[in-house]
């Protein structure tokens, strides 16, 4: 589940919207090089869990200062 919330084109939602600060969709998807469409799916989804927040005037933005995540994984013997 959580591979197929944070796939590599969320991560890259988080990092630039993060780095850009408060935003709106069409901005992001312009600084990000991609439709604006596909970014408003990815902001939904991370929204609905809480990692994207929308501010008092409707801008986009992270509302955690830093995002760390690390995996160990083994195959089962």
């Amino acid at each position: 589940t959580l591979f197929r919330l944070l796939t590599p084109a969320r991560w890259g939602v988080l990092d630039t919207l993060q780095k850009a600060g408060h935003c709106g969709v069409r901005d992001l998807a312009r600084r990000l090089g991609r439709d604006a469409s596909a970014v408003h799916r990815d902001i939904s989804a991370l929204i609905d869990r809480g990692l994207i927040e929308k501010d008092e005037n409707g801008k986009l933005f992270v509302p955690f200062g830093h995002i760390h995540a690390e995996f160990d994984l083994a195959k089962v013997a």
